[in-house]
């Protein structure tokens, strides 16, 4: 049938999920070039100068176009088609008129399309990635430490590594990996990408580095930095680091598929308060010692977990310190390791300064702990000056 021009049919797509549920489909539609296209329903494919009684037969030849081509999409539609095909097309029993029954179609859709947005809403997830494909998930060891600059804006000092023992292919993905003839290898690539994120959390100032692990490389990578200036909770940072098979021959090696993927989001953590008008303190520093009272070359502790034998040391900064009348800050350190219902282990010294700012090392004696499972390592700066005091934690679990 040739439809008069005035009758117009608006831009539209119909995007199918099925590997995600039968519910995932969705009709968007562009009512005018000057709007954007929106999720909408098939109603909205019906002109509203279609739908009076005298343009019935175009109206049931529009709808049964419209849905029979919505039904080879998906089934959801079939049943609205298949009642106005066989109303026009063959004897039937249905004693509605054709204007009456063209109005009982159209509010059959929109019942329909009611019900399926209702379904939809339950089984269908907020969010569906493919991100992660077949890789495996692991979690690299992060710390994230906030220090402040001399203009008062806050530096992230972002720390990673990865042990290497507890990210394995399963056997799964080297045997699909065969039979989408993806080459697998005995080295890898790490890629690690950070980048700051806008206030609608659109990626900016994106930093890739690569790194190659020959077979027989150590078990856990060294520990690397990234260091990210001018941090605010306004452009939150994110970190994602992909485990890649190298291609065959390459030289140097290059990347080919990622077989696992880490992700952190830092999107908690605050700028420091730079303006000086009260008692600031960086987050604390873990670092392992290779011998006691030996700073030089410290390298940050990673682990969670820690023992009796290690040598474990805090870097902190504290900062607006205030001045006595000599012109001195006078202040005082203080540690304790505390757990769930047991007696804290506490260890403090006094000291005096030059500098509104201070920078300390500080060892801490874990063996006088020696208590298994999680405990709080708390740090604690008291300006004694100006009376006041910060606190910073960290959470650490104990083990034999």
């Amino acid at each position: 049938m040739t439809l008069p021009l005035e009758f117009r049919l608006p831009r539209n797509e119909i995007w199918v999920y099925r590997n995600i549920h039968d519910d995932a489909h969705y009709l968007f539609v562009q009512l005018s070039r000057r709007r954007p296209f929106r999720i909408d329903t098939p109603d909205a494919l019906i002109p509203l100068n279609l739908r009076g009684p005298r343009n019935v037969p175009i109206l049931l030849a529009w709808m049964e176009d419209i849905f029979g081509q919505l039904a080879m999409e998906h089934s959801h539609y079939g049943a609205v088609y298949d009642a106005v095909a066989n109303y026009t097309t063959l004897p039937t029993s249905e004693p509605l008129q054709p204007y009456q029954f063209s109005q009982k179609a159209i509010q059959d859709t929109r019942t329909r399309d009611d019900q399926h947005q209702l379904s939809r809403a339950r089984t269908v997830p907020n969010s569906v990635t493919q991100v992660y494909g077949n890789a495996v998930k692991f979690e690299p060891q992060t710390r994230f430490i906030r220090f402040l600059e001399q203009d008062g804006s806050t530096r992230l000092e972002a720390y990673w590594n990865i042990d290497l023992s507890t990210v394995r292919p399963s056997r799964t993905m080297i045997r699909r990996s065969g039979q989408l003839r993806q080459a697998t290898s005995s080295d890898f690539i790490l890629s690690v990408a950070l980048s700051k994120r806008d206030e609608g959390f659109e990626p900016q100032e994106i930093r890739i580095r690569r790194y190659h692990l020959p077979r027989g490389a150590a078990q856990e990578t060294p520990v690397q930095s990234w260091i990210v200036p001018n941090f605010s909770s306004e452009s939150p940072v994110a970190m994602q680091w992909s485990l890649h098979w190298t291609l065959p021959d390459s030289t140097p090696p290059q990347p080919t598929a990622a077989w696992a993927i880490g992700t952190a989001s830092i999107d908690t953590l605050e700028a420091l308060q730079g303006d000086g008008t009260s008692l600031e303190l960086s987050d604390l520093k873990p670092l392992f010692l290779e011998s006691p009272n030996n700073f030089d070359g410290a390298l940050p502790y990673m682990r969670k977990t820690i023992n009796a034998a290690t040598p474990l040391a805090l870097y902190f900064e504290a900062y607006f310190l205030h001045f006595d009348e000599q012109d001195r800050t006078n202040y005082t350190v203080s540690y304790s390791l505390s757990g769930e219902g047991k007696q804290p282990i506490t260890a403090s010294f006094e000291s005096e300064g030059q500098s509104s700012t201070i920078r300390e090392f500080v060892e801490v004696d874990i063996e006088s702990w020696a208590i298994p499972g999680p405990f709080t390592l708390t740090l604690t700066i008291n300006d004694k000056v100006a009376g006041t005091s910060i606190s910073r934690h960290l959470e650490l679990d104990f083990e034999r």
